[in-house]
C-alpha cells in the first residue's frame, strides 16, 4: 500500500501555462494549460494532456499520466514528437529535466511529490507514522462536528537516495504551498470513519518546524526521517 504527499501546482496565465509540441515533423504548435491550482500531479498531467489534445487530437492520441513507479509519461501512442518547455516550473513539476525530442514516448526522471511505497508495519526501512488531534470538538446528534480543526503530526522514513526529492517537496510545503496527502492507493476522500483516502493539507502556520534526522549516522546508506506538522484544509 503506497502513500504520498503531492504538492499543489499553480499554473499562471502568461507565466508557466504554455509549451510547444511538434508532432511527426508537422511543425510546432503552442499548447496552453488552463490556469488554476492543481491539487495533485495527476490533475496537472490531465491538464497537460488536454492542452496537447486541443492542438493535436486530429493527428494523434496522446496520453499523459503516471506509470507504475509514479513517474509521469507523455506518450503519443504512434509517431515521434518533440516537446519544448516554455517554463522550467512546469517541466520540473512533471519530473522532467530538459526538452524532449526524437521519440514517441518520454518518461520523467523524478516522481512528482514524495512517494512512500510501504507502511512502517510492512517494512521497517521506510514508511509513515501519523496521528490526529481534534481541536474544539463538539459532538451532537448524528455525530455532527462543529468547529473542528484537524492537526496532523507526520513522521516519514525514506531511503537516503530520495533525500533531494523529499527536501524539494518539503521546501514548497514550508513556503505555504498546499498539498494532497494520499494515505492509501485509493483516490477517495478521507473520512472520520476511514483512515485511508486522500486529504488536502498545508503546513500548520502555528507550528512550522521541520526536523530531519538520520536513523543511523554511521551509515548514511540507510534511512533518514523527518517530522512535519500539517493542518487539514
Amino acid at each position: 500500500m503506497a502513500q504520498r504527499i503531492d504538492i499543489a501546482y499553480r499554473v499562471i496565465e502568461g507565466v508557466n501555462d504554455t509549451f510547444d509540441v511538434d508532432y511527426d515533423g508537422a511543425g510546432a504548435l503552442t499548447c496552453t494549460v488552463s490556469p488554476g491550482l492543481y491539487m495533485s500531479s495527476k490533475a496537472l498531467a490531465s491538464a497537460v494532456q488536454t492542452a496537447i489534445d486541443d492542438q493535436w487530437s486530429a493527428s494523434a492520441s496522446f496520453e499523459v499520466g503516471a506509470i507504475s513507479d509514479g513517474t509521469i509519461s507523455i506518450d503519443s501512442t504512434s509517431a515521434s514528437f518533440d516537446l519544448t518547455w516554455d517554463a522550467v516550473s512546469l517541466r520540473n513539476w512533471l519530473g522532467f529535466s530538459g526538452n524532449l525530442s526524437g521519440s514517441s514516448v518520454y518518461t520523467g526522471s523524478l516522481q512528482p511529490g514524495v512517494l512512500i511505497e510501504s507502511l512502517p508495519w510492512v517494512d521497517d526501512a521506510h514508511g509513515w507514522l501519523w496521528s490526529l488531534k481534534g481541536i474544539n470538538q463538539q459532538h451532537k446528534v448524528h455525530i455532527s462536528k462543529v468547529s473542528r480543526r484537524d492537526l496532523w503530526s507526520v513522521r516519514i522514513f525514506e531511503t537516503i537516495g530520495n533525500i533531494a526529492q523529499v527536501r524539494s517537496v518539503m521546501g514548497h510545503l514550508l513556503r505555504g504551498t498546499p498539498a494532497t496527502w494520499y494515505r492509501s492507493a485509493t483516490l477517495t476522500a478521507w473520512s472520520y470513519s476511514n483512515w485511508h483516502g486522500k486529504l488536502e493539507v498545508c503546513i500548520d502556520p502555528r507550528r512550522t518546524s521541520y526536523d530531519e534526522a538520520f536513523e543511523n549516522p554511521n551509515n548514511l546508506q540507510h534511512t533518514f526521517s523527518f517530522d512535519v506538522h500539517m493542518v487539514a484544509i
